[in-house]
């Protein structure tokens, strides 16, 4: 066998290496994949309700937002997350007179009719609302 014979099998022998090392690489790779995948997401749309926590300005008063949480789930209602938000409208500073602070629940769409039922509304129907900190 001459030098150009020995050369060619080298080549040969190379190549089919390569695509042994390369179609492991790529099972190796699906595998890995399989198992770092998550599980499929719920499609199920979420909703933000809120309502009024009936608090008055110089006074901590008012309903906390686990309350109202306590009072969705007790319906069934599954709470995914709480916050604060006020309603946007302007109120006169006085002591003992309404601040306009909502306490907003994201629930599943699903859900917005018991909701509604206690006195909750889509918090897009409160023009103007922006979160704020809760206090409790």
């Amino acid at each position: 066998m001459n030098e150009h014979e020995t050369a060619a099998r080298s080549v040969g022998r190379t190549r089919g290496w390569g695509a042994a090392r390369l179609r492991m690489a790529a099972l190796a790779l699906l595998a890995l994949g399989a198992c770092a995948s998550e599980p499929a997401a719920s499609t199920e749309p979420n909703l933000r309700v809120a309502r009024s926590l009936g608090s008055v300005q110089c006074s901590a008063s008012g309903v906390p937002v686990s309350a109202l949480a306590r009072e969705l789930a007790d319906r069934g209602v599954k709470v995914l997350g709480t916050a604060c938000a006020t309603d946007g409208r302007m109120y006169a500073a006085m002591c003992g007179a309404p601040d306009g602070r909502l306490g907003v629940l994201e629930i599943r769409a699903a859900d917005a009719q018991a909701a509604a039922a206690l006195g909750f509304k889509p918090l897009e129907q409160w023009r103007g609302a922006a979160t704020v900190p809760c206090r409790e």
